[in-house]
């Protein structure tokens, strides 16, 4: 299957091949979003100490390198998508859809945390930012 190049982060969409994983359903007569057997989830630490769950293909997350290219890859589709549904969020003026995104352009993937316990990633997460990771941004919001 040709996976297309990453674009943006759009809900019940792959993160990496952004192949839609839903489907709509009438139940009880009402059109309902579900997902599709292909959907699958992987965490993330991000450098400020949060995690991150993002939606991914079955096919695309077995295989994941978790390498920095991937991260950032990853990382950069995410924040196109946060870039992409606050053009149409109008509760918010554009000052505040700007500083918004600047306080989220800073974040990165680290690592998954599939399998790694508090301590392991602590210490991941003191390394990553021991390189200097922390402050690079996405865009130039």
């Amino acid at each position: 299957m040709p996976k297309t190049p990453i674009d943006y982060d759009l809900h019940g969409h792959c993160v990496v091949c952004h192949e839609n994983m839903s489907v709509i359903q009438i139940i009880g007569g009402k059109p309902e979003r579900r997902l599709t057997g292909k959907y699958a989830e992987e965490d993330y630490l991000l450098n400020d100490g949060s995690t991150m769950r993002v939606a991914i293909c079955k096919d695309c997350k077995k295989e994941l390198n978790d390498d920095s290219t991937e991260r950032t890859r990853i990382m950069d589709c995410v924040f196109k998508g946060w870039e992409h549904e606050l053009k149409n969020y109008s509760h918010w003026d554009e000052e505040k859809k700007k500083t918004h995104l600047r306080m989220y352009s800073k974040k990165k993937i680290v690592t998954r945390t599939r399998g790694l316990g508090l301590d392991m990633l602590d210490k991941k997460l003191k390394h990553f930012n021991n390189k200097g990771n922390k402050h690079d941004s996405h865009s130039k919001a």
